[in-house]
């Protein structure tokens, strides 16, 4: 797969972005590292397909930020990789306080910096992961992001 133009959606498939998008709501960006969350909140600023990214550093603040009704997210850009709460213990954490709720969880994808075919088969085991993406996200990729984000009001 070309990382600059092309991502992975959950059916595990290269898709290439969409040329042409208007921009969805917000985008939740939980990464730990700085030099990471800049590049990819630049890449996503770049592509226009969000209207807004809010970030957070590590698993607590994630699963804070997405407890709040008033503002969720669109999508949820997730490392995997991070310090106090990986992200495969946020996705547990949220598959666990959700089942059996009718609150809706916002699509997930995984940014991280391994291309390890286990991780990925264990990012599939999840219903909300909805994509994977490897560091670093480029401006097409973000773009990509777009048809795996909730609409306002889905």
């Amino acid at each position: 797969m070309d990382p600059g133009s092309d991502f992975e959606g959950s059916h595990g498939g290269a898709t290439d972005a969409p040329e042409d998008i208007s921009a969805v709501g917000h985008l939740l960006l939980v990464e730990d590292d700085d030099d990471d969350a800049f590049l990819a909140s630049e890449a996503i600023r770049r592509s226009e397909a969000f209207r807004e990214v809010r970030r957070v550093r590590d698993g607590w603040e994630a699963l804070s930020a997405l407890a709040d009704p008033s503002r969720v997210p669109s999508l949820v850009l997730l490392d995997l990789n991070m310090p106090v709460m990986d992200g495969f213990e946020v996705l547990s954490a949220l598959e666990a306080e959700h089942e059996g709720s009718t609150g809706t969880v916002p699509p997930v994808v995984l940014l991280t910096s391994s291309d390890d075919p286990e991780e990925r088969a264990r990012a599939e085991r999840f219903d909300i992961v909805a994509g994977y993406v490897v560091k670093p996200l480029s401006r097409q990729m973000a773009k990509g992001l777009v048809a795996l984000a909730r609409t306002p009001g889905a």
